[in-house]
């Protein structure tokens, strides 16, 4: 062998082990990032993978009227599935939800009562959100009977309102412990003869790590600030709502698997509805959310 051929021949296999040098390493660095480097968040769920989840929501709205204040109680348990069912061409994750099974309770000046659920039990739609949790589409939802409150409580109001943000929204780059990052929303909600709009800013922090039921996530603290604003029409009188927003909101993320675990919090809303000539009628709501992911 000439020293020519050697000195290629050495070359080459020095190329070859510095590339396997460094896929081995590629190899071992983890897709979802670790704590130098920041941790990289993206939702996943596999075609028929099923994800069961439990919801409670406990509501405590004042309202003054007429020099007199009417309290109502609002106590709603759901339990529902989210069901993996591909992706779409934009590579959206696609699901179908099922409610399970779904109880509220609801006690005021009227006294105590259980609203009728039974037409909503078992009933399913179809959702699609990006891989960092924004829901671009609720698929049917429409067709899923509305919830009457009751016309001192928010009227008829769809599901929807329930299963609001069922994804919470990740970074769209990679975090570290003690980041923040911030989102800005606007969405409608109806209630009942009132359409509301939600302008609203959220500032997320990754405060840690945490295992929670046998997983590793990520602990993020969710601060939302924002207004409300709407306008509608009772018995032939115009409504005005105008209302101020403050929630703080804990959840865990499994940043391995994709996963939303758990997450409570509190909401306060201070609001006035403007009724025609009748002048403004406060109302203040205090709510208190709990979900989790169920094993």
């Amino acid at each position: 062998m000439t020293h020519k051929n050697q000195f290629i021949r050495i070359i080459t296999l020095g190329l070859v082990v510095l590339f396997l040098s460094l896929a081995g390493c590629a190899v071992k660095k983890p897709m979802w990032g670790d704590q130098k480097t920041g941790f990289i968040l993206k939702y996943s769920i596999a075609p028929d993978q099923i994800l069961n989840y439990k919801k409670v929501i406990a509501e405590n709205q004042t309202m003054e009227m007429m020099g007199q204040s009417m309290e109502t109680l609002k106590n709603i348990n759901m339990d529902y599935s989210i069901k993996g069912t591909g992706t779409d061409n934009l590579n959206n994750l696609l699901a179908q939800v099922n409610i399970n099974d779904l109880n509220i309770n609801m006690k005021g000046m009227e006294g105590e009562r259980d609203l009728n659920t039974s037409g909503l039990k078992g009933k399913s739609f179809g959702i699609s959100f990006s891989q960092k949790g924004m829901e671009t589409d609720f698929i049917g939802i429409d067709s899923i009977p509305k919830i009457d409150f009751g016309q001192m409580s928010g009227g008829e109001q769809s599901v929807q309102n329930i299963l609001s943000n069922p994804f919470k929204d990740l970074s769209d780059r990679p975090i570290k412990v003690g980041e923040t990052w911030t989102d800005q929303k606007e969405y409608k909600v109806q209630q009942g003869s009132l359409d509301l709009t939600f302008s609203v800013e959220l500032t997320n922090v990754l405060e840690g790590l945490e295992t929670i039921k046998g997983m590793e996530c990520a602990r993020i603290k969710t601060q939302e600030k924002g207004t409300i604003t709407g306008t509608g029409n009772n018995m032939g009188m115009e409504l005005k709502y105008k209302g101020d927003l403050n929630s703080t909101y804990t959840w865990y993320f499994a940043y391995k698997e994709g996963l939303f675990v758990k997450g409570e919090g509190d909401e306060g809303v201070d609001a006035n509805i403007a009724v025609g000539g009748m002048g403004d009628i406060p109302i203040v709501t205090k709510t208190k959310t709990e979900t989790e992911l169920i094993l």
